[in-house]
């Protein structure tokens, strides 16, 4: 177990077929938290990138890209690792795309998906899914859901919760604050197992900064600066050093941003029509210090555009691209086809 646990996640699910008992102990929890733990010490994010804007409806996929680096490598390129490919699937402006102990949640054409890039497995959530949340106490994944058109005897939103791999068992939550309606445009984020999205109360139209505990199922309100809860998704939440923070920026810009090790990093938001290097800027707050990486091999050439079906056409777009930054590789399973994770 010890010599697997560092093998590189491709070659485990490989390894897998040499016998029933290297599968077992690659199945095992044991080991899936070991590998995990020795994983988490590298510091990995995903790009993802969807062709659909470029081909037909039936030659729809979306790219997932694996990058390694270390924590205060000054490198000024990084080389992808390619990790799987999910057919039917295809950014709009607002998709979605975090990275949760190694299981990326996954909003695309109005739908959710949880997807393990290192085990190239990847399940469909229900049509009524309105977020992904994780516990990291109990290494839970839960699904947040309501009806817009369901209200209880005090007029609040019908809230469910959705515990994955536990049977799709739908409990409802009690206690609701006061009654409030949220916009799918508005950003979201998770962080140490409190879910957090922009809404405004059915009452008196002020903006909330919505609180969702993952582990007790409560929901509570936060008051939080206009700026942050009025620009909506021009408000980019991120994780700053365990902590949740804001970045309100310019409405025009093409920039979206989250950090890493104490690092704001920024990446533009679409790939160029034209064969140009893609990079990030790493911005350290103490410093102001800014670096430039470039992504090597991310639609930066012919190559890359004729194999990965990005071929412009007549009155195509750009295509969007979205980043999961703090992404640890896993080998964790999906017993369940449909919605199971563990």
């Amino acid at each position: 177990m010890v010599i697997l646990a560092r093998l590189p996640a491709k070659s485990l699910m490989k390894l897998r077929r040499v016998s029933k008992i290297w599968s077992s102990i690659i199945r095992s929890r044991g080991f899936i938290n070991s590998f995990y733990s020795i994983s988490s010490k590298q510091s990995r994010f995903i790009v993802a990138l969807s062709n659909s804007v470029f081909g037909k409806p039936a030659e729809k996929l979306t790219f997932f890209f694996l990058f390694s680096h270390d924590d205060g490598d000054d490198s000024s390129s990084l080389l992808p690792n390619f990790e799987m490919a999910i057919p039917n699937c295809s950014f709009s402006g607002f998709s979605y795309l975090a990275s949760f102990h190694g299981i990326l949640a996954v909003r695309a054409d109005h739908k959710w998906l949880m997807c393990n890039p290192s085990t190239e497995q990847f399940v469909k959530l229900p049509a009524t899914t309105a977020f992904v949340g994780y516990d990291p106490i109990d290494d839970q994944y839960k699904v947040l859901s309501w009806n817009r058109t369901r209200y209880d005897s005090n007029g609040h939103l019908q809230h469910k919760v959705l515990t994955l791999g536990d049977g799709e068992v739908w409990r409802h939550i009690k206690d609701t604050p006061l009654p409030y309606t949220y916009r799918a445009t508005q950003t979201n984020i998770c962080v140490n197992g409190f879910l957090y999205y922009v809404a405004w109360l059915t009452q008196t139209k002020d903006m909330v900064l919505v609180c969702f505990d993952v582990r007790s199922e409560k929901l509570s309100f936060i008051n939080a600066p206009k700026d942050v809860v009025q620009w909506g998704r021009k408000a980019v939440f991120i994780e700053y050093k365990g902590k949740l923070a804001s970045i309100v920026r310019d409405p025009y810009d093409r920039f979206h941003s989250t950090n890493k090790a104490g690092e704001i990093i920024m990446a533009p938001k679409r790939l160029s029509s034209d064969f140009r290097p893609f990079y990030i800027f790493y911005y350290i707050v103490e410093t102001k210090n800014i670096r430039r990486v470039r992504l090597l091999g991310i639609g930066d050439s012919e190559e890359f555009r004729r194999s990965y079906g990005f071929q412009r056409t007549a009155g195509s777009r750009q295509s969007l691209v979205l980043i999961a930054h703090q992404h640890v590789e896993s080998v964790g399973f999906f017993k369940d086809p449909r919605i199971n994770l563990t």
